[in-house]
């Protein structure tokens, strides 16, 4: 559903007491959801941008970038794997 609101001029009357105020779990749920999405929006815009600029799609950035990642991270890992 949607979130409460979660402080300021938004929180419900005293009158309708304590418990129609959004406990604090909520309201940090409901921050990291939206600063999740902040994100998200941020790196699509940027992966846009990037597309723009070259002539690719945003899914040939992207899959490039893994590429990329994964050939580095298998000629030399970051995180040593102890195989038993």
């Amino acid at each position: 559903g949607q979130p409460l609101p979660c402080r300021g001029a938004d929180h419900p009357p005293a009158a309708l007491g304590e418990r129609a105020r959004p406990s604090r779990a909520q309201c940090r749920r409901a921050r990291i959801q939206r600063n999740h999405i902040g994100c998200a929006v941020l790196v699509w815009l940027r992966l846009k941008n990037l597309a723009y600029q070259s002539g690719k799609t945003v899914y040939q950035i992207k899959h490039g970038m893994l590429s990329q990642y994964m050939i580095k991270q298998l000629r030399t890992p970051s995180v040593r794997m102890a195989l038993a």
